[in-house]
């Protein structure tokens, strides 16, 4: 191939310009005999005896506008335009709107229609669907047969490797390097998916390759295909590669240019294309350097348009331009992959090569992939009819330069969604006619003007073919495998039948976020059903004890979830409303913001009952139909395709609708529709986090007494005692970071009080065991005597009794374990009843270590006095007895889609285009298991990370979103695509309330648009939810939260500075804040225990060796202690400091100098208790060179 240079203008031409001509009928007529001729002509002027060489390059995600030579503007490919300028360029090439219908079409020219395979293939997930060529012939087979060396490399989404081996070679391949996109690993004896770019998982004929671990997979592929090119060069025999180029396929990845430049470069979709560019150029050299280029035809080409959310828009923002909008010389192209728009099907072709091959031409035809099964066989010289109804046809004419066959239409699928396009005019299976004259803007067609009649009339029959066809040829891949026995017996019973209900919206979870979903879709005209949970109250944890608000930053509320806070304030700024208390005695702080706020008309606080009643207000008023239930885990949803069609409940009840939100806290809903998920912790290096996993025993809500673990007190042989859940001695060793299939502990917030005539005495449980609460009694007796359980109040002296410390309200360890038959089990993996028990055991361990602690003898006087004053509410819960409707699950399924939120994203460091709400809460994780630590009960999976300054931040509309090839009408804003580390901060009920009112927006816009929830044009989503008052970005701080959460920000500080989140705590520390004292997000302080079991350790990685000044942060308080213990070690030993922090610190009020010292590139420093006369705090500490 020559070097690669600029194309000259003339030789582009707008590739949709033809749609408009006029072409005369007569013409047409005359010119049917002429080209029979010629294609007679042409065919037998193929040699039969010459077998040439063809190499198919066939690209993953790539739209016709991403080439220069096609007049894209935002790309670079100066190598594939050169091969425009020396070969054939197709301006009207087609394809279905997503890789495994186009790829199916490739290998048998045959419309989805007719090999029905219309959605992708879940190879991913380790499918035992195959796409079967021995009903549908293949090229390649011919070509075999013909005496061809047949290869193919790259993505195989046709059948999974691992249970089909031999599925390359009965297509018609000799050998094969794919990538293997699903294994199982042999550790854990679980299938997953593998990578495909760096360290890439290939099968080679039948073998993993084990030569490849630190590869570059597509550099892998190239270097293969060129092997294969000498090898069949060396035997002399003609050679078929389908080289199935994975770039530039989602995920958007540094290729090894970017890693090499100086400074490194992001990862980018504009990277891919030019590293898939200068791929495409070694290809060609190599038919140039091995001399078989007058013998070989290269035919570049793509399976479907450009993936649009991998394509950030810079132009966004202005007027035309959408988040994903690319930019031709021609206008501007919206729409890709998953779609039937000319976006989502329009794709490049190129062909290249012999001399036969004229150079510099442009073909004008409509051709589809369909063609390239007979293009290829008449190529070769195989047969390509021998019996077979094509929809294609050969294009062997135009690659010689004369006068082919142009398609009257092509027709694109993308699961139930189907088009055919004539090059004028495109008819959807919706209705839906756009005029396509003046591609590529795509309006809807004036159906006033006579010629868009005529091509619906025209189109629609074409439609109606494709219909019948469904049903007249065997499907092209074997029946589905039933995944469990209750899938099976659904299959077996009674036929659909109409639902008893049917709406536009159905809403699964009656959670605030589902309120808030089935709200706005009513406020936006939408007919909308709000499943709400068996017991029929509304709100889910908002009202069922979590009052004393988990949010971070006030300033993240917006639209509906502003107006619930809005609405409580007003309740309570009503005198009537206070009853056992006077508005003037409740504390005026919340938790970070004020309780209520007259400058925001805010409340951070509300009893349950309140909250409750807000939501039934908001409910009532939008106009939202109510039923009661659950969803039937069994057969809970049938779909057709990707779409769901009925939600089934348990008394059979079944809801119809065109969009579906999964807003329960399980995600019953989305599980049952077949979209995956992950549960459990991911490992820290899995998206590269620092703080998922497994934490150590170093964190948070520890166990800061010593608590003998065995039945017998030191004696191993009699047993662990009840509660400790890892009885393997060699747990605490576990490496931090690595993950595991454990859940964070649920409780109930129970709301309590302190008034005589509001309580409910905690009476004594019928089944107590005092073996089921032994961990408490020798905690009480080990000194444990506060923070049993938060006493957080809430309007009416009452509490939100949420857990407060290593010993508390969370049943640890106990919503997850091995069953009799020794089959793991999990909160989500229960029946509704099996849950419904779980639950019951949760209550009975909170009320019975209440019980425990406020009459066993066991717990010192004392303490039973403290702790006798508190009962259950009267007047929340009435209907029963007191216990909140609803337990805390904090955490179950996640959805894994392409996209992931990730701590990065929590901590602003990776950037999101498309938000739909805002979180700003800690990244916060309760325990997942009681161990055995140096003879002690520990606890394990604590992790309270601040976001550092760096929130809030911005939740992506990708994250609620399935898969597109599992479901197309579903949205999940509860059990979003997260990781555990970031699902702790996204977790929280105002943030649910956001995305609940996202998701019911972007489904009533997909509804109004005919569209699957994926296409939602993010623009539009963006606009509505602006204009009913969601908060999408940063903006500036609440001044009130902001002065009482945020003090100096130490990013703004010289040298190296690391706040108190980033020590190593051990003992009990409790975080607070100060107005504008600390540094960053608030301080630790030890409560004045003075006890020696506090210490914090700061590890300093320096920027080098040298003299450094330590500083110590901290805040001053007459309650401080005068002599705080602080050890430095340095290059010369240890440094032993007292800190007087009653004293007002010199620097900027809030650093003390501890000395200046000589370090190596790493520096220890420790705070202790030991000793102490007050409280000790903890805020930072500052490394400053000395010059």
């Amino acid at each position: 191939m020559g070097e690669a240079k600029e194309v000259s203008p003339v030789a582009l031409r707008d590739p949709h310009k033809l749609a408009g001509r006029q072409v005369n009928q007569a013409v047409i007529a005359g010119l049917v005999a002429v080209l029979t001729l010629l294609s007679v002509l042409d065919a037998n002027a193929v040699d039969d005896t010459s077998k040439p060489n063809i190499l198919f390059v066939y690209v993953d995600d790539l739209g016709y506008e991403a080439l220069n030579s096609y007049g894209g503007l935002d790309f670079s490919t100066p190598n594939l335009d050169q091969m425009a300028a020396e070969g054939i360029r197709f301006t009207r090439a087609y394809a279905s709107g997503v890789c495994t219908p186009s790829r199916v079409s490739m290998h048998t020219g045959l419309y989805a229609s007719r090999h029905q395979q219309t959605g992708v293939l879940p190879v991913h997930r380790g499918t035992k669907k195959i796409v079967d060529f021995q009903r549908m012939p293949t090229f390649a087979q011919r070509l075999r047969a013909r005496g061809y060396r047949t290869t193919v490399t790259g993505k195989w989404q046709l059948g999974t490797l691992e249970i089909h081996p031999e599925h390359p070679r009965d297509s018609g391949f000799d050998s094969w390097c794919l990538w293997q996109i699903w294994k199982t690993n042999p550790e854990s004896g679980r299938g997953e998916k593998t990578t495909r770019y760096w360290n890439p998982t290939f099968n080679q004929d039948g073998v993993i390759r084990n030569d490849i671990a630190d590869s570059f997979g597509p550099d892998v592929l190239v270097d293969y295909a060129i092997d294969f090119m000498r090898q069949a060069q060396q035997a002399d025999e003609p050679f078929l590669i389908v080289h199935n180029e994975m770039m530039p396929h989602w995920p958007v990845i540094q290729t090894p240019d970017d890693r090499a430049a100086t400074p490194q470069r992001e990862a980018s979709l504009s990277g891919m294309v030019a590293y898939l560019d200068k791929l495409v150029k070694r290809l060609l050299d190599a038919v140039d350097e091995l001399g078989i280029r007058e013998n070989t035809y290269v035919v570049f080409m793509a399976d479907n348009g450009t993936n649009e959310p991998d394509f950030a828009n810079p132009k966004v923002g202005q007027p035309g331009e959408r988040a994903h909008t690319r930019h031709t010389k021609f206008g501007n192209v919206n729409g890709g992959k998953f779609s039937v728009t000319d976006g989502g099907t329009h794709v490049p072709m190129i062909v290249w090569g012999p001399p036969a091959v004229p150079v510099g031409t442009i073909c004008d035809d409509l051709v589809d992939v369909v063609d390239l099964f007979p293009t290829f066989c008449e190529l070769s010289g195989a047969k390509s009819s021998d019996g077979l109804s094509l929809d294609g046809h050969s294009l062997v004419p135009q690659f010689h330069g004369r006068p082919g066959r142009s398609h009257a239409y092509t027709y694109g699928v993308v699961d139930s969604k189907e088009a055919v396009f004539n090059g004028q005019w495109r008819l959807k299976k919706t209705g839906e006619l756009v005029d396509a004259r003046n591609l590529p803007a795509e309006p809807i067609a004036d159906e006033a003007d006579g010629d868009a009649r005529a091509a619906r009339s025209e189109l629609q029959d074409i439609l109606d073919e494709h219909q019948s066809e469904k049903t007249s040829v065997t499907a092209a891949h074997s029946k589905p495998e039933k995944s469990n026995e209750a899938e099976a017996r659904a299959d077996a019973a009674e036929p659909t039948i109409a639902g008893d209900v049917a709406a536009d919206i159905v809403v699964y979870g009656d959670g605030a976020g589902g309120v808030t979903a089935a709200v706005q879709a009513a406020r936006m005209g939408k007919d909308v059903v709000l499943i709400s949970d068996h017991h029929g109250h509304l709100g889910g944890l908002t009202s069922s004890g979590l009052g004393w608000t988990d949010i971070g930053n006030r300033a993240i509320l917006g639209g509906l979830s502003r107006e619930f806070y809005h609405r409580v304030y007003q309740h309570y700024q009503d005198d009537s409303a206070w009853v056992q208390q006077q508005r003037s005695e409740f504390p005026t702080r919340g938790q970070g913001a004020p309780t209520f706020d007259s400058s925001t008309q805010l409340a951070s606080v509300f009893e349950p009952k309140v909250a409750e009643k807000v939501f039934q207000d908001m409910a009532a008023e939008a106009g939202v139909a109510i039923l009661s239930g659950r969803i039937d885990q069994a057969r809970g949803i049938q779909k057709h395709g990707t779409t769901i069609t009925q939600l089934r409940l348990e008394d059979g009840r079944t809801i119809q609708g065109q969009m579906f939100i999964d807003a329960s806290y399980e995600g019953d809903l989305m599980a049952a529709a077949d979209v995956s998920f992950r549960m459990g912790r991911e490992s820290n290096a899995e998206f590269d986090e620092t703080h998922n996993g497994f934490t150590s025993t170093s964190h948070g809500n520890q166990i800061t007494v010593r608590i003998d673990p065995y039945v017998i007190p030191g004696d191993r042989d009699s047993g662990l005692i009840r509660g400790v859940t890892n009885s393997n001695p060699n747990a605490p060793k576990t490496v931090a970071g690595a993950g595991d299939d454990r859940f964070q502990a649920y409780c109930y917030r129970l709301c309590l009080t302190d008034v005589p005539q509001n309580r409910i005495t905690i009476e004594k449980p019928a089944s107590y065991d005092e073996a089921d609460f032994e961990l408490v009694l020798r905690a009480a007796e080990a000194g444990k005597s506060a923070k049993y359980f938060k006493t957080s109040p809430i309007p009416n002296r009452k509490t939100d009794a949420n857990n407060a410390s290593g010993v508390s309200m969370d049943y640890i360890g106990m919503n997850y374990g091995i069953d009799e038959e020794g089959e793991p089990w999990n909160w989500a993996t229960l029946t509704h009843r099996q849950r419904d028990a779980l639950a019951d055991r949760h209550a009975y361990w909170q009320l019975g270590l209440i019980w425990t602690i406020q009459n066993h003898s066991r717990v010192p006087e004392d303490v039973r006095r403290t702790w006798s004053k508190w009962g259950l509410s009267k007047d929340e819960f009435s209907d029963n007895e007191g216990v909140p409707y609803n337990l805390y699950v904090r955490e179950a399924r996640r959805m894994a889609s392409p996209f992931v939120m990730t701590e990065a994203h929590c901590r602003n460091e990776t950037p999101i285009s498309d938000s739909i709400a805002m979180g700003a809460y800690t990244m916060d994780s309760h325990n997942v298991q009681r161990l055995v630590d140096n003879g002690s009960v520990k606890n394990e999976g604590d992790i309270q990370k601040p976001l550092r300054n760096k929130g809030p931040y911005p939740i992506s509309y990708r994250a609620i979103v399935p898969p597109h090839d599992e479901c197309t009408n579903l949205l999940v804003p509860w059990s979003l695509s997260s990781t555990h580390i970031a699902f702790g901060s996204i977790r929280m009920e105002p943030v649910f309330m956001c995305l609940g009112q996202a998701a019911a927006t972007a489904a009533a816009q997909a509804i109004d648009a005919d569209i699957s929830v994926q296409d939602v044009p993010y623009d539009l989503l963006r606009k509505r939810l602006i204009e009913d008052g969601a908060q999408l970005e940063v903006a500036a701080a609440d001044p009130t939260e902001q002065s009482a959460t945020i003090g100096l920000n130490p990013d703004k500080l010289s040298g190296l500075v690391l706040d108190d989140e980033q020590a190593e705590r051990s003992g009990t520390w409790t975080r607070s804040t100060r107005t504008g004292e600390s540094l960053g997000l608030g301080y630790f302080h030890d409560g004045g225990l003075g006890n020696g079991q506090c210490s914090a350790t700061y590890t300093a990685r320096l920027p080098k060796r040298g003299r450094y000044e330590v500083r110590l942060a901290y805040t001053t308080h007459d309650n401080r202690a005068t002599n705080v213990p602080v050890s430095i070690v340095h290059l010369n030993g240890t440094a032993n400091v007292q800190v007087n922090q009653r004293q007002k610190p010199p620097i900027e009020g809030l650093f003390i100098s501890l000395g200046q010292f000589e370090f190596s590139q790493q520096s220890q420093l420790t705070i202790t208790n030991r000793d102490t006369d007050g409280h000790v705090i903890l805020d930072g500490v500052q490394w400053l060179p000395v010059d």
